[in-house]
């Protein structure tokens, strides 16, 4: 009997093994289970990412003016918003001690010149001695700079437009006594005005001047108006603003004419294209993709992507070229409207099946 009962064992487990054997070659492996997988449509840069930025206005030229010397202020009739020309009087000052300065020190360049002509013919006799004669000499030149300094000093009593502007701000009023350097004026351009904006580093670190389109013209709109202008790049500092991480970028334009004035200090909005002004290094082929679907290869070093085609992923090796608002900048053998893996990326192998879930457009 117990013979009888371990056959029936023997042969139930065998049954068992074949069955799961069975099931085994019939059931697909786990591993042949397509990945979901969420997908992002790859962007070549130059689709435009239009912002919004707040903007100063502020002037393109400003000077404050002072005069050289002091004295008391007898000529100066000019009011805040004024205009003048090039090479109108701003302001005067008295001018009677200057001018007498100038009458002394003209006298006594006269008289040692007539000094150095008796010490010449005196010389030409062997009547002088040399070191009396030089001596003479260098008293003229000493003489000749007095003299040019004074009447310096007389031109330095009248302050004159460099240019053709607004008067901004005044310091002064006719008649009051004024120190050397003292500011009288704060004069303006009003032909051309700028218009800055803050740009964080992450954009700034990718600017170079040099490599930006100079037919690119971003518009700037006026705070009360709704009329837009075009602006061409100027210039930007490359020291952060104090407390911030960002930095002025700088715009300029002829100043709006007509009803809708523009004045330095007003706020403005600039409607801006990154991707105009961020420099295109070493003329490659640049794409947007998100920073998620950027997988660090350790093993070899190097950035890649997962390519989606036909339900499998590839890697693609690319190098990152920067950062947007829009997403990690890129270049590589990648094509517009392809699909990048933009989750999970590190839970990928090569040739791996997927089904997308999500396909999201372009960034």
């Amino acid at each position: 009997m117990p013979r009888i009962r371990s056959s029936r064992i023997l042969l139930s487990f065998s049954v068992l093994l074949m069955s799961m054997g069975c099931s085994t070659e019939d059931s697909p492996l786990i591993g042949d289970t397509p990945r979901p997988v969420r997908l992002t449509e790859v962007q070549a840069v130059g689709h435009q990412e239009i912002r919004r930025f707040p903007a100063q206005v502020s002037a393109s030229k400003e000077v404050e003016l002072a005069f050289r010397v002091g004295g008391e202020v007898v000529e100066f009739n000019l009011k805040p918003s004024q205009r003048v020309t090039k090479g109108e009087v701003i302001a005067r000052l008295d001018q009677r001690d200057f001018k007498t300065e100038v009458t002394l020190k003209k006298s006594e360049f006269d008289l040692v010149k007539r000094e150095l002509d008796r010490a010449t013919q005196m010389m030409k006799k062997n009547l002088l001695a040399q070191a009396e004669f030089d001596g003479i000499q260098a008293r003229l030149q000493v003489a000749q700079g007095a003299l040019q300094l004074a009447q310096d000093r007389l031109k330095d009593t009248v302050i004159t437009a460099p240019y053709s502007g607004r008067i901004a701000t005044t310091h002064i009023e006719n008649h009051q006594q004024v120190q050397a350097h003292q500011g009288i004026v704060l004069l303006q351009d009003h032909e051309m005005i700028d218009v800055t904006i803050q740009l964080p580093e992450s954009v700034l670190s990718q600017m170079d001047a040099k490599r930006i389109d100079p037919s690119y013209q971003p518009l700037a709109t006026f705070n009360g108006s709704s009329a837009s202008y075009p602006v061409t790049y100027k210039q930007h500092k490359t020291q952060a603003t104090a407390g911030t991480q960002s930095y002025e970028v700088t715009f300029t334009l002829v100043a709006p004419k007509g009803n809708h004035t523009v004045y330095p200090g007003m706020g403005a909005t600039l409607h801006l294209d990154i991707d105009k002004i961020i420099a295109d290094k070493q003329g490659a082929q640049r794409f947007v993709v998100p920073a998620s679907a950027i997988l660090d290869n350790d093993l070899i070093g190097q950035p890649q992507v997962w390519v989606f085609q036909n339900g499998l992923v590839s890697s693609l090796d690319i190098t990152i070229q920067g950062v947007s608002a829009r997403g990690a900048i890129v270049s590589g053998d990648l094509s517009q409207n392809s699909y990048v893996v933009s989750a999970g990326v590190s839970q990928l192998s090569e040739g791996m099946r997927v089904t997308p879930v999500v396909r999201e457009r372009g960034l």
